[in-house]
């Protein structure tokens, strides 16, 4: 075996003679002794990462999200064949069961597959437990929706910006987007008496706000809108 110190597979012959077998002494083995091959494999032990293996399908609206997915431990202790855990990425869970799902699953003394490509291994921790984290499925919609003025009662100058609508972007529930108008959403600039007329417009930023729906976030593309504060006409 020396001689094969930096080898993963190492074929050796035995000589097999009866002692080898202990058999019982009134049987005879006319083919002993003979040699045998057999080939020895370099044992090793690495830190492999868990896996978290789902089958099913969550609830209609809902996605499992396996990058929020996690095992304690993260990681496990994994001896087996040097050149079988060289190319190892991870450590498997057996499969945990998600169908018809509308939240995340905490799942104690979930098993680990104790097999890498079909070979079997060694594990220290034989069981994990598993976070697995499900979420209700999000889509975006983008909206044009006008911009409103939010000035004090009698503010006494007149107001030309630059613009009148504003691009909004809703994230939420799938059924609860899909029912949203622009006329449901309020997009605003606010002035006040500090904002007297001059040749150079004020960037004044938007904000949105869409009542009611406490699931849906609002977004607003774009660079503030730029208002130009004018004297009344006598």
């Amino acid at each position: 075996i020396e001689s094969f110190a930096d080898a993963d597979t190492i074929p050796l012959t035995i000589n097999l003679t009866i002692e080898d077998l202990s058999p019982d002494p009134s049987l005879t083995f006319p083919n002993l002794p003979r040699p045998i091959t057999v080939t020895l494999r370099r044992i090793d032990t690495r830190m492999l990462p868990v896996e978290i293996r789902v089958t099913g399908a969550a609830r209609p609206g809902y996605v499992y999200v396996p990058e929020d997915s996690y095992s304690w431990p993260r990681s496990v202790r994994v001896t087996g064949p040097r050149s079988l855990l060289d190319g190892a990425e991870s450590i498997r869970t057996e499969e945990i069961d998600i169908t018809g799902l509308s939240s995340t699953l905490d799942v104690a003394d979930v098993r680990l597959v104790s097999r890498i490509d079909d070979e079997p291994v060694r594990l220290l921790d034989e069981k994990v437990y598993a976070h697995v984290a499900i979420v209700q499925q999000l889509e975006s919609k983008d909206l044009d929706v006008p911009i409103q003025v939010l000035a004090a009662p009698g503010y006494p100058y007149r107001l030309n910006a630059d613009r009148s609508q504003a691009r909004v972007t809703l994230t939420g529930p799938a059924e609860t987007i899909a029912g949203i108008r622009a006329a449901d959403v309020v997009v605003f600039y606010r002035v006040d008496d500090s904002m007297t007329p001059r040749e150079v417009p004020y960037p004044v930023d938007l904000m949105a706000w869409l009542p009611g729906r406490p699931s849906v976030s609002v977004s607003l593309e774009g660079d503030p809108v730029n208002v130009r504060i004018e004297p009344r006409s006598p």
